[in-house]
């Protein structure tokens, strides 16, 4: 099986087909399949990542660039906080059972595999605008629970506002707004798990103060209702 690892802390130790490669926090490795391998924790001290292991068939399904490289692939991840979410909602899901669940993990498999295969081929994106996206970036990061409008993140890096969607949708792949909307609609799906909070609740917290657009949102990027993902997943955490 092919083999996709996101490190969130420390340092892991992988020998590959008798060769070492230290993987560092913020980094994601690409082991396609057929590689003789082992993981070990740094000196440093122990690690943690998310391992995805996989079998995907190009010829039937979504093309990904990045699996046609067919050799161990080493990468720093410009867009780390991002991925590292689809990577835990991705497990979420896997622990799940509902009718949609596989549906659902295969296409956040794809959805990661497309976000690293577009990171391999950013080194053609310059210094500069990856510096001003990260900047817009950190900014929605920070500022994701209050209103934001292009204007105000335009000004934020001395940029006409075309430029500033522009510039982040050909870094990011999505535009500002949809950025936020996603980070909104994952600080909803830790809160629908781990709180007790209603839905008007959590829609006031994360700015949607329209009950029902935070409910559309939701289902949007999620496939589900909040009070579907609540459900689904209230046995999984029960057994916890």
């Amino acid at each position: 099986m092919n083999v996709m690892a996101l490190v969130t802390q420390g340092v892991v130790i992988y020998q590959l087909d008798g060769q070492r490669h230290e993987v560092r926090k913020g980094e994601v490795l690409f082991i396609p399949k057929g590689t003789r391998r082992e993981a070990l924790n740094d000196e440093s001290g122990p690690h943690q990542k998310y391992t995805v292991m996989f079998d995907y068939e190009t010829d039937s399904q979504l093309y990904i660039p990045i699996l046609d490289r067919r050799a161990v692939t080493r990468m720093r991840i410009r867009h780390f906080d991002y991925l590292k979410t689809r990577f835990a909602q991705l497990y979420q899901e896997y622990q799940g059972s509902g009718s949609l669940t596989r549906m659902i993990s295969l296409n956040l498999l794809q959805e990661i595999l497309l976000l690293v295969s577009r990171e391999a081929e950013l080194n053609d994106v310059s210094p500069f605008k990856l510096t001003l996206a990260k900047k817009l970036e950190h900014y929605l990061l920070e500022h994701y629970r209050q209103p934001v409008e292009i204007k105000d993140l335009s000004a934020l890096i001395g940029r006409s506002p075309n430029y500033t969607s522009s510039l982040f949708k050909e870094v990011a792949g999505q535009s500002p707004i949809q950025f936020m909307h996603y980070l909104r609609i994952s600080e909803a799906r830790r809160l629908l798990l781990h709180t007790n909070m209603t839905l008007p609740e959590i829609s006031q917290y994360l700015g949607y103060y329209d009950n029902s657009h935070f409910i559309r949102m939701f289902k949007k990027l999620m496939l589900s209702t909040p009070t579907q993902f609540r459900a689904r997943h209230e046995g999984d955490m029960e057994r916890l």
